[in-house]
């Protein structure tokens, strides 16, 4: 089976650990963040204590597959820990706003444009706007499964750039048009 890598944060000082994963493994962290990320975005009733949960089980899960050996620590600064987690917490806040981007972030954090996408890929393994744009796409595509809205509707609330760009990028990732 093919090796994928698994990043997350664990303990009170973040770091990023790295851990190729089997198959199986992969697709019970995946299915754990899932849970994680439907409950952040559908908020239904209780929401906050459940995705609480889930979470924990996220990252004791991720835990059981690391050993200390395979702990990278001496690679990370804590400096580079803080900036990704303080960007990805803007990115969770706000990507759903249309003139939300890198520049925005880089002024709120007080950094370069270059050296935010540096760290940002470093940390991540993805360009910032490759995770903004599967973010957006993530809720175009619920909106599109669970609720009425027209394509117009849709691109407003996900903060997509037009019409036109969502139906590229919906047939680029999914092969057909929305």
């Amino acid at each position: 089976s093919s090796d994928l890598f698994c990043y997350g944060i664990f303990k009170q000082n973040p770091f990023v650990a790295f851990k190729h994963l089997k198959s199986d493994e992969y697709k019970k962290i995946k299915s754990l963040y899932q849970n994680v990320w439907n409950e952040i975005i559908h908020k239904q009733e209780e929401w906050e204590p459940l995705a609480t949960a889930y979470l924990k089980e996220l990252l004791i899960t991720m835990m059981r597959y690391m050993t200390v050996e395979q702990m990278n620590y001496s690679n990370l600064q804590s400096e580079k820990s803080n900036l990704i987690t303080s960007a990805m917490r803007l990115v969770m806040e706000n990507c759903f706003d249309q003139g939300f981007n890198l520049k925005s972030v880089a002024k709120t954090l007080f950094i370069s444009e270059a050296h935010l996408s540096r760290v940002f890929y470093q940390m991540s393994g993805q360009y910032f706007s490759d995770c903004v744009r599967n973010i957006r796409l993530k809720k175009a595509c619920q909106l599109l499964e669970n609720t009425d809205l027209t394509n117009e509707e849709i691109v407003a609330e996900c903060g997509l750039k037009d019409v036109p760009s969502f139906y590229r990028l919906f047939k680029q990732q999914m092969s057909l048009t929305p």
